[in-house]
């Protein structure tokens, strides 16, 4: 698979707020050979982002209980860190 290919070996930020989906998002990631970094919330992913940059972001577009501002800092520092 295409994507799998250009991610092997890469590091994603998944941002998902839903335990179970964020589980098998990970789950799927890693058995493509992508490492996962997860936060549930916009300040667990900064500081996930501030121990190890991540080569791609995937988040949800309510995570942060909707709050547009954080989600743009988060974005912000992730352009930053990478």
């Amino acid at each position: 698979m295409l994507v799998t290919t250009i991610l092997n070996n890469k590091t994603i930020l998944v941002v998902e707020d839903e335990q179970n989906l964020l589980e098998a998002i990970e789950r799927k990631l890693k058995k493509e050979n992508v490492n996962v970094l997860t936060a549930k919330t916009g300040e667990e992913a900064l500081a996930a982002l501030e121990k190890q940059i991540a080569d791609c972001k995937l988040s949800d577009t309510v995570f942060l209980g909707g709050y547009k501002k954080d989600a743009q800092t988060l974005l912000k520092a992730f352009d930053i860190f990478t």
